[in-house]
């Protein structure tokens, strides 16, 4: 998707070969939202290209400002897109609130 500039795949299993497959597939993604990605190890120097490729990165173990990087799966409507938690997909969530 070469014309994405925002992604949020928090809580999801990817791994290393996906983060690289996204950042080398969506050259304009200026936000990227990796909260709760545990399986990622940033091997090589992947952790550095994401910072130097991203302009807004969020990585695995950042929190929110309420300490939980799962609040919007667990909020009745979410406070970023406003639209309920239960028409979503527990396991994939993407907030355009800026856009």
């Amino acid at each position: 998707m070469p014309g994405l500039r925002r992604l949020n795949i928090g809580g999801h299993p990817l791994d290393d070969v996906g983060l690289l497959a996204i950042l080398d597939g969506c050259p304009r993604l200026e936000f990227l939202d990796l909260r709760g990605c545990f399986n990622l190890k940033f091997s090589e120097n992947l952790e550095k290209r994401c910072h130097d490729q991203i302009k807004d990165l969020l990585l695995p173990d950042d929190l929110l400002d309420n300490g939980y990087w799962w609040e919007c799966w667990l909020d009745y409507k979410c406070e970023d897109c406003r639209t309920s938690s239960e028409d979503e997909d527990s396991s994939y969530h993407s907030c355009d609130s800026e856009f």
